[in-house]
């Protein structure tokens, strides 16, 4: 069995952040753990609590906005690289303009596969996804605009069993045959978008459509 230590390990600092930030959410991710690795909510938490950055101690009066760093477009390179950035970037939204591919599906469909083109390539996709030109899911790239719930087939598998009843993460991964822990955490990754797309909430442990149809 998965110690505590190796299941966080498993989840980006993205992933905790979420987790975090949403009382709700941290409740039913805490009660899913206890329930199908054993451990207790008081062992999950404190591990939880460790991979928290500590920070300063700020009055309730106060209300701090805080900006994530955004990559910048023109750092370093000549101007025939920022040149190659730009034209990139619009071949990247013409090949996503039907369906999403991952990186290295754009770059071959621009017949750019290569490591001088892959390393532009990292720097454009950072940008535009900072930017919301584009989402990130799972492994592929989707033009942010055309974001819908067809978004992949993980997905609509999601919502098609939300549709019949709300689950618990547990049951959602038995359902749809993703009960690992890879498994666990690309299901995480989805529910956070739907969530963020207003399609999903969490209620206690379960999940289910933001509207019942």
């Amino acid at each position: 069995m998965d110690s505590v230590v190796e299941v966080f390990n498993s989840l980006s600092q993205r992933e905790i952040d979420h987790i975090t930030s949403s009382p709700t959410m941290k409740e039913a991710f805490l009660s899913d753990m206890s329930e199908d690795y054993g451990f207790s909510i008081e062992e999950l938490e404190l591990e939880l609590s460790h991979l928290i950055v500590a920070s300063p101690q700020i009055d309730k009066e106060v209300k701090l906005v805080v900006a994530e760093p955004v990559p910048v477009w023109n750092l370093g390179g000549n101007f025939k690289t920022q040149e190659k950035k730009a034209q990139l970037l619009a071949d990247i939204k013409q090949s996503l303009q039907y369906e999403g591919k991952s990186k290295t599906q754009i770059l071959k469909s621009l017949n750019k596969d290569n490591p001088s083109w892959r390393l532009v390539c990292d720097e454009v996709l950072e940008y535009m996804v900072a930017k919301k030109i584009l989402i990130k899911l799972a492994t592929k790239y989707h033009i942010y605009a055309n974001q819908t719930l067809r978004e992949t087939s993980f997905h609509r598998l999601i919502y098609q069993n939300l549709c019949e009843s709300p689950k618990t993460t547990s049951a959602l991964l038995k359902a749809i045959g993703y009960n690992n822990p890879k498994g666990r955490k690309k299901l995480i990754q989805a529910l956070q978008i739907m969530v963020k797309e207003r399609f999903v909430i969490v209620e206690g442990k379960q999940w289910k459509l933001a509207v019942e149809l």
